[in-house]
Formats: C-alpha cells, structure tokens, sequence
C-alpha cells in the first residue's frame, strides 16, 4: 500500500469485491430466517470506523488494504508478545487518530493509508526502546502522530511516488541514534554460525523469519499469520512476499552472511517488503517485470547489507526499512521510462493490476 493517497492513485479494492465482506453488511431482501441476510449469513457485528481504519493501517504495513489482513498482523504480533501487538496497535491508532484531527484526506484514513508507520513505530520502540510498558506506549502514542504529520509532508514532497515507510524511519531513527540501542559489531560477534548448522525446519523458519522481521519480530509463527493475511487479500502478493524473503536469504548465504542471522530473518524482511511493492504498483506485462522484480529485490538485499553494519557500528542504530524505502524508489522512477516497466494506475496486486490493465482501467 500508494501509502498516500496524495501520493498516487489509491491502493484500494475497487478492482474487485472487498476482501473483508463480513464487515460490510450486504444490500438486499431478507428472504432467509430473522436475523440472517439476504446471502443466509448473519449480518455482521456493528463496528466503529474508526476501528476498521486503524485495521487497514495495520494491513497497510504490507500492502493489504484490507481490516482481515490487518486484524491477522495484529494476531501474528500477538504470538509473539502482547506487549509488542498492543504498542503497534497503539501506534497506528495514535497516527490514524492524527490524521483525522487535521482533516488529512478521508478516503486515504479509511483506507488505513495514514496509520502503518505509527504501527512500525511501536513495533520498533518496543524492540529497541529499553524502558517500561508505560513509556514505550506513551512514545508510541507521540511517535506515531508525529509520523502521521510527517507522511502528510512527504506526500507532497514525492508525488507522484509513495513515501513508503519513509515517515516511519525519519522518526524512528531521530529516537534511536540518541538511545544508541546496538553495539558496534566487533563487539556482538561470538562463535559465527555455519549454514551446516541449519536443517531444512530451519530454512523454512528463516523465511517465515523474514516476513516476521518486517514487525521487528523473530517468529516463525507471526510470520505465517501475516503471510496468511496477505494471502487471503492476494494470493499473488503472497507470494512475491515469500520469495523476497528466500533471495534475502539467498543472498545473505552468498555472502557469508551468519547463519543465526540468516535463521533470524534478517536479511529476509527488506527484500520481502521490496518484492511486495513491485508486485502492487506495477502490472506484470512479461519478462521487464519480471527483472524488475528479481533486480530490486536483490538490490535491497545488497543494501541491507552495506547499511546494517556501518549504521550500527557508526550511528548503533538498525538500518531499519531503509535498504527497502531506497530500493523501492529506485523501482518506481523507472516505471513508464523503460518499456514493459507500466505503472499500475490503482495499485492493488499483481494478478489485480494485469487484470485491470487488460480491462483498460
């Protein structure tokens, strides 16, 4: 998800029937039982606007403008720890509640457009931030608003492109070179693992990892309840973001990358994230595509690794969603320059986005 609505045209559903149904009642006689639609299901559960908007921005962290994506993120976190699904919904809630208080566009809130970087900044807080559960949520509350108000800024700023999570890492990162949360690597480095030391249960962790580490979450569990939500929003986008997730990982063995870090995912989530924007902002038209897709990926995961090491040995802070936000852009700007490269015109998926383009929408 664009993540901005004054960025690009909406990441949005209009293409096809909304993929949380059970929270839109549906028109039409009841013909059934009392209580039941006109579908025979029980109509849904009256929910506040509100609450479904800073689902989306849930979502909308991995592109899902979607209140089941969302609610599944939130789930995944969850799994992992309480503390950290409660500071991210915090977050989003903090930044959606901004962007509503200073009449930012109502489409982009609804759509949870204003929301995912306040969630990235309470997942990052509670990750990094060494304090109690009070004042990393009362951060997550400041930080989240300052993003939303910062996102409005850049949305101006880099139109026609999405401002990514570029919102997320300017706060982020303002709180975290002065916290100074890592040691510089010399320091951290013990007895380096080996890609031996790894069975196949392991590989498949990693990957899942990978997708996890886009929360600042080492879970294979949380991973696949996120890959779930994707997967019920776009079965494509699902897999563009699992296979972001194993070049990472390739990539990082190619390079003799530490095989604990490899199984932690953290060389996955970038690439994840970069693969998953390829595939919702461009339509997938053949081999251009295709390259694109390979080429950006394997770029974010070479930043990663140029970024992670000196960021934390110099500012000891992570590289966060940089590699992704750097790559992503490089991405977009070719989109339209090179033939076979077209910008999807509402971004949703990839099989969406073909799909819509054949129909001349």
């Amino acid at each position: 998800p664009p993540r901005d609505e004054q960025l690009a045209p909406p990441r949005d559903e209009q293409l096809a029937p909304p993929r949380d149904e059970q929270l839109t009642r549906r028109e039409g006689p009841n013909k059934l039982a009392p209580g039941m639609d006109h579908d025979g299901l029980p109509p849904p559960i009256p929910v506040h606007p509100y609450i479904h908007e800073v689902m989306r921005g849930m979502g909308q962290v991995i592109f899902a403008n979607s209140t089941f994506a969302g609610s599944m993120v939130s789930l995944g976190l969850f799994a992992e720890d309480p503390g950290i699904a409660a500071l991210a919904v915090i977050g989003c809630a903090s930044a959606t509640a901004t962007a509503r208080f200073v009449g930012a566009d109502a489409a982009a809130v609804s759509a949870g457009l204003t929301g995912y970087n306040g969630a990235l900044i309470g997942c990052a807080l509670a990750a990094f931030l060494a304090a109690p559960f009070g004042l990393q949520a009362l951060a997550s509350v400041v930080g989240g608003a300052a993003t939303s108000l910062l996102a409005t800024k850049l949305g101006t700023r880099l139109s026609p492109m999405p401002q990514w999570t570029w919102a997320f890492n300017i706060i982020a990162l303002s709180v975290l070179v002065i916290a100074r949360p890592l040691k510089p690597v010399g320091e951290t480095m013990g007895m380096k693992w080996t890609t031996a030391a790894l069975d196949y249960g392991d590989w498949v962790s990693a990957a899942l990892n990978g997708i996890s580490q886009i929360f600042v979450v080492n879970n294979s569990t949380t991973g696949l309840l996120i890959l779930a939500g994707v997967g019920f929003y776009s079965l494509s986008a699902a897999a563009f973001m699992l296979l972001g997730s194993v070049v990472g990982i390739l990539y990082g063995i190619a390079i003799g990358a530490d095989a604990e870090e490899l199984a932690d995912g953290l060389w996955g989530y970038n690439p994840a994230l970069t693969a998953l924007s390829i595939s919702a902002f461009f339509v997938p038209l053949g081999l251009p595509f295709y390259i694109l897709a390979a080429a950006g990926t394997l770029a974010s995961a070479v930043l990663t690794s140029l970024l992670r090491d000196n960021m934390g040995n110099y500012l000891r802070a992570p590289c966060l969603t940089v590699p992704f936000c750097t790559a992503a852009s490089a991405c977009y700007l070719l989109g339209g320059r090179i033939p076979g490269l077209i910008l999807a015109r509402t971004p949703h998926s990839a099989h969406m986005n073909l799909w819509a383009y054949r129909a001349g929408r």
